[in-house]
């Protein structure tokens, strides 16, 4: 709580959480009431009621709350690649 202060203090925007699933529910919750933007990991909790609350929190508070769920070995994302890469996207 006392990081999440300073860094709010320093002029920093957003908070990133990567830590264990298990807490992300209490670390974005506590990013947003000291007024900060969060990036978080999935799964943003472990319930929807949890999800829920966050996300109305977020909402309230006009902050961004995001939930990455990244699938860079997918083979979609393998095919944008080489598209990319050609130069045909």
């Amino acid at each position: 709580d006392q990081m999440l202060a300073q860094a709010a203090n320093l002029g920093l925007d957003l908070l990133v959480v990567g830590a264990p699933p298990a807490s992300h529910q209490a670390l974005v919750s506590a990013g947003l009431d000291h007024g900060l933007h969060v990036f978080c990991e999935k799964p943003l909790t472990l319930s929807s009621s949890g999800a829920e609350a966050l996300v109305t929190k977020a909402a309230d508070l006009r902050r961004v709350n995001a939930v990455d769920h990244e699938l860079r070995y997918s083979s979609a994302y393998r095919t944008l690649r080489t598209l990319l890469k050609s130069g045909y996207v």
